[in-house]
C-alpha cells in the first residue's frame, strides 16, 4: 500500500437564487471526511443530501441522512470490517438507522415521512476498493488514476414517472427498490478524483445525451484542489461556496447546489 498518498478535499451546499428569493434555507446538505482504518488506510466519506422541495422539513431530513449514515459507516470500519466486507444489505441497513430516526421524530410532533423526504447520493473509497449508494437524483462521478480524462458517473440520477420527480430516501420502498448499489475493486489503478453532488449540478456537469460526465466542468476544479493541497479545509471550503454562489454558475442553476470534490495525490 502507497502510503504517502492522501486525500485534499473540499465540499459545500448552498442556496439556488430561487430559494434565496422565496426565502427559503438551503435544502441541500453534506458532509465528508477523511479516516484512517485499522490498518493505516486512508478511507474517504463522502455523503451528500437534497431535500425534496414539497417537503416542509427537506432540509432537516438532508442533515439527518448525511450525519446518520456517515456516522454508521464509521461505526462499521472501527469495528474492523473493510470496505469489501460493506454489502447492498450493509448500505440498507444504515438508511434504515435514519428512517428509524425519522420515524422517532415523527411520532414526538405528529408529523410524516414524507416531511423530511431527501435524496442521498454517497461514496467510500478507500485505496483500492470503494463502494458506492444512491437513492434519488443527483451523482457520483470518478476518474481512475491511469485513465486520464475518462471521467466516469457510477448511477445515472434516478427519475420518478413524471418530469422533474425523483425518489426519496424516506419512501416506504427506497431500500428494497430505488437504492443503487455498487462495489468497486480497482487494483493498480485506484480512484484519484471523485465529485459526488446533487441534482442542481447536473445540469452543469452531465451531458444527458450521451450520459456521461462533462470533463470541462470537473478538469478545473481538481486542478484548483492539487494547487490547493497544502491548505486545509478552512481555506478550501469558503473557495468552493464563492464558485457555487457565482455568477457564472447561478445563471445556468437556480436550484439549491451541492458538490464535494476529492483528489489524491
Amino acid at each position: 500500500m502507497n502510503s504517502a498518498m492522501s486525500w485534499v478535499y473540499s465540499f459545500c451546499s448552498t442556496s439556488g437564487t430561487s430559494h434565496i428569493k422565496a426565502g427559503r434555507t438551503c435544502q441541500d446538505s453534506c458532509t465528508c471526511e477523511v479516516i484512517n482504518s485499522k490498518d493505516g488506510e486512508e478511507i474517504l466519506i463522502a455523503i451528500a443530501s437534497d431535500g425534496a422541495g414539497s417537503a416542509r422539513y427537506g432540509d432537516v431530513g438532508s442533515r439527518l441522512i448525511c450525519n446518520i449514515i456517515k456516522e454508521e459507516i464509521i461505526s462499521f470500519l472501527e469495528k474492523g470490517f473493510h470496505i469489501k466486507d460493506v454489502r447492498r444489505e450493509t448500505a440498507a441497513g444504515w438508511i434504515e438507522k435514519f428512517r428509524e430516526e425519522v420515524v422517532n421524530i415523527t411520532v414526538d410532533n405528529g408529523r410524516t415521512l414524507r416531511d423530511y423526504a431527501c435524496t442521498l447520493v454517497g461514496a467510500v473509497v478507500g485505496l483500492y476498493e470503494e463502494v458506492y449508494f444512491q437513492i434519488g437524483d443527483g451523482a457520483i462521478v470518478v476518474l481512475p488514476r491511469y485513465y486520464p480524462g475518462r471521467y466516469k458517473c457510477i448511477f445515472w440520477p434516478q427519475r420518478g414517472e413524471y418530469e422533474n420527480t425523483t425518489f426519496f430516501a424516506t419512501d416506504m420502498d427506497a431500500v428494497n427498490k430505488q437504492l443503487m448499489f455498487k462495489m468497486g475493486e480497482s487494483e493498480g489503478d485506484e480512484i484519484i478524483n471523485i465529485a459526488v453532488f446533487t441534482d442542481g449540478i447536473q445540469q452543469l456537469a452531465l451531458h444527458y445525451e450521451s450520459q456521461t460526465p462533462f470533463a470541462k466542468f470537473f478538469m478545473p476544479l481538481f486542478k484548483a484542489l492539487d494547487f490547493l493541497k497544502k491548505r486545509d479545509n478552512k481555506e478550501i471550503n469558503p473557495l468552493l461556496e464563492v464558485f457555487l454562489g457565482s455568477e457564472k454558475i447561478n445563471t445556468r442553476t437556480d436550484d439549491d447546489k451541492t458538490l464535494i470534490i476529492a483528489a489524491r495525490f
